[in-house]
Formats: structure tokens, sequence, C-alpha cells
């Protein structure tokens, strides 16, 4: 993580500290502790009271002069900008970002003032997702200056050894002490608070070695554990299609789509067809060019919650989710890893195909299913849950039937054991768990956010397998 540094915004003449360090405090501090406080954390701090009445103060190592500019905290000003719990990433140019986390009574996280380049702002943002339940802001430096233009308030930045007294205390030794006994006295002074300062700086740098040392490395991400269980996907959608009329104003229901997008987000897409209706009086959304069809896309108000983190081997995945196609009497499309394009060889050459580089020590399968009616109709919520890593992103109707679409997640192998749910070897059924049991006794997954979506299943390319 990069050092505390003073920046300005484009537009904006104020010089503001980023990449400050923050502490509670019950109240508000005394000088006198906040300069022994800064001897360890920062000779350059600020106090701030929250909108909420809470105390902060913050705390960071900046190589200025005795007489630097007024300064002011950029945490300070933003962190009453939204409700908590929020975090916000901003690209300030030339590969500059700034990260910012806010969380109870509008606290900004020890760690969560952070400027850096790109790498510096995951590893913090990878260490505070586990919290959950965050807003996320993203933007640029006209972003931040947007959401601070209505504050009045002011948090100075201040340097904690500053002495009002001292100067003209010193001016009157000087013209008192004016022989080179005094002249002496005086320099070993300077030299005596020289050396203090340094033994401070010495203790600061060894404390944050230390505090790096203990930072943990950020756990690897699943993609599966981001997106929300099949049932509750399913659940979901049909609530929204049942609350939706087929007809109104003489205007038919032709499409309709249920999406899952990053971070558990549904979003439903439908579209009316006139059918006798006029253009005076429409279902709400988009009309088109030739006045004949009604698009509207509505994102349902809360993210669906997570689904569980147990995968399966790809032996045992295959079987489990044909199973479930075969006990349902379904067409599934079950698409493998698709392939990198083939490579430009010589003049008449048989083209050579490479195999994608693994991401992690799991593969994705690409599934779609054509229902005759919708999955909530035929029951589907239960067996699709039974099927560990399976996640349905996508359904659709158009008129004449259903598809369902959504990806397999399988564990490779080489599957380490952070990624398993016991400590079974992978030769076993089930990756870190016990032997798959029969479809109708498939155990219901649990739910979880996420950011990722699989695309609908339109083909069968090679490599398809196909179950009736």
């Amino acid at each position: 993580m990069s050092a505390a540094r003073v920046i300005q915004l484009p537009g904006d003449k104020r010089k503001l500290v980023v990449g400050m360090r923050w502490r509670h405090e019950d109240r508000a501090p005394a000088a006198k502790a906040l300069r022994v406080a800064a001897k360890e954390r920062g000779r350059w701090v600020c106090r701030r009271r929250t909108s909420m009445g809470s105390h902060q103060t913050g705390f960071a190592s900046l190589e200025l002069g005795r007489k630097a500019a007024a300064m002011q905290s950029l945490g300070a000003l933003m962190a009453d900008a939204k409700p908590e719990p929020w975090l916000g990433i901003f690209d300030l140019g030339d590969e500059l970002y700034w990260y910012i986390a806010v969380r109870d009574n509008q606290e900004i996280l020890p760690d969560g003032d952070v400027i850096g380049n790109r790498d510096d702002i995951e590893e913090a943002r990878a260490r505070h997702a586990s919290f959950g339940g965050w807003e996320y802001v993203d933007g640029d430096a006209g972003a931040v200056l947007n959401l601070i233009s209505d504050s009045k308030r002011s948090f100075p930045v201040v340097d904690s050894e500053a002495r009002p007294w001292l100067a003209p205390a010193v001016g009157g030794a000087a013209l008192l002490l004016v022989s080179a006994a005094g002249f002496m006295l005086w320099h070993h002074h300077e030299q005596a608070v020289a050396q203090q300062r340094q033994e401070a700086l010495a203790r600061q740098q060894a404390l944050q070695a230390a505090m790096a040392a203990r930072v943990p490395k950020a756990a690897a991400i699943l993609p599966w554990t981001q997106l929300a269980s099949a049932a509750d996907f399913l659940q979901t959608c049909g609530r929204a299609f049942d609350a939706t009329p087929l007809a109104q104003d003489g205007w038919v229901l032709s499409a309709w789509d249920c999406v899952q997008a990053p971070g558990g987000q549904a979003t439903v897409d439908r579209t009316w067809t006139r059918m006798g209706g006029t253009d005076l009086r429409t279902p709400d959304g988009v009309l088109s060019a030739d006045g004949n069809t009604v698009k509207t896309s509505l994102r349902l108000a809360r993210p669906l919650p997570p689904g569980a983190g147990a995968i399966l081997a790809s032996d045992p995945a295959e079987r489990a989710i044909r199973g479930m196609a075969q006990t349902l009497g379904l067409s599934l499309s079950l698409t493998s890893p698709a392939a990198d394009p083939p490579s430009a060889g010589l003049p008449g050459a048989a083209p050579v195909v490479r195999q994608k580089t693994p991401a992690g020590p799991w593969t994705i399968r690409s599934v779609g299913i054509e229902l005759p009616a919708p999955p909530w109709a035929l029951g589907m919520q239960q067996p699709s849950d039974a099927v560990p890593g399976l996640r349905w992103t996508r359904i659709a109707w158009g008129g004449a039937g259903w598809s369902l679409a959504g990806s397999l997640y399988v564990g490779r192998p080489q599957l380490q054991p952070q990624f398993q749910t016991a400590g079974a070897s992978v030769s076993e059924s089930r990756m870190g768990m016990p032997p798959l049991p029969a479809p109708s006794a498939m155990p219901h997954a649990n739910p979880m956010p996420a950011p990722s979506s699989a695309p609908m299943s339109t083909g069968n390319p090679p490599g398809d397998s196909h179950v009736q």
C-alpha cells in the first residue's frame, strides 16, 4: 500500500491529503494525547466528528517543510457524502486511484483511506469485501468534487509538533543569549530535538513494517459464491413474471427475460407488441420508431443472496446435471470449456487450436435447457440446487417457449484445499464432499452476492453434449 500524499483535484485549489490511517476516539482527543499518538502513527493529524456524533483521528507521515500550506483531509470531507456502509474507487488519472471505505457511524475504516495504483486499490477492496452490505461508488476526480461540493465543513490536517508560542520564546531568548555560551546551548538543544525526531521516525517505520508483515494475504474470490443459488434465482424470476400482466390496453406481452447481473442483481426485460392498442396509451417503457413495440427494463429492488461454496469434480458434476435433466424429462445442452481461436500458420497448414490458460483451479460449463413451461412451474428449484456449482443466470420467453441458461462450475484435479468443503482427495466422486446422492435425495443448496453472469446458450458448438 502506498504512503500518504498531498494531491490537488482539477479545478480545485485546495491541497488535499489522502492515504491517512484512521482510528476511533471515545471523545475528542486532547492536544497532548494527540502529540503522543502522532509520534508513532504520523506527525500530520486530522480530527473529525462524524454526522452521527462519533470522533475519529487520522494520521499521516508527510515530508513537508515547517511552513506547509494549509491542507485538508479528503477522506474526512467525503466520509459523510453518502449513508454508510459505502466504499468508493475513484480514478484520479495517470494510473493513480483513491479508495475510501466508510461503515458504522459514518467512520472511515482504519485502513479505508488508500492512494495508489490499481493493484493497491484491489488489495484494499479484497480486505473489506467480506464485511458485506456495501454500496459501491465508482467515478473520477470530477465525481469526487461533486460529492464534496455541498459540504460546508472543514477538516484541516495540521502538524502535531507545531508550537504557536515557540517562535516568540526563541526570539526573546536570542536577544538575551548573545554570548557564545548561549549560542552553543541553543545549538545543543537543536541537535537533541533532531535526534528525537530521528528516533520517532525510526519507531514509526518499524511499526509500519511490523503491521505490513501481519497483513493477511487476500483470499481468492470464488466466482460461484458471488452468484445467487439456482433456486433463489428461479423463485425471484417467477415472482416477477407472475406480477407481469400478459396484456393491457391493446398491447400484448411478446417477450420476457430475467437476467442475474454482477452482485446478485436481477433485471427483468419485457417487450410489448401492439395488438389493437394505440400509441396514446401504452405500457411503461421505450416506444419503437414504428410505434408497434414497447420495451422496458425493470431492476428488482434487492440483490439476491449468494449461493453455497461447494463444487464437484468434472465427472460427478456432469452426471449430476444430466441426471437432473433426465429425471425431469428435459433436453440439456452442456458445453465444454471454449478453446482459444486457431493460431495463424503456414499457408495450407491445419490451424493449431490452443486451449485457454485456466484462470483458477476450476472450469466453467455453459448450460442451456429448452422448456415447455416456466421452470418454476416444472418444480426445477430443488433439483437445480441439488447440483453443487450450478448457477442459473437467464430465463427467457419469446412467446413460443421457454429457455434457461447458466453456468456449471467444475473443480480441476489440482483443486487446492481452500476450495473444498472437507479433506477428501480429488479422486473421490465429489471435491471435498461425500459421494453424490440420487437426484431426488440431493440436498438443497444455500445462497450469496455477485459479479458474474453467463451468456445464453443459443447453439451447439463442437464439444457440446445433449441429453434427452
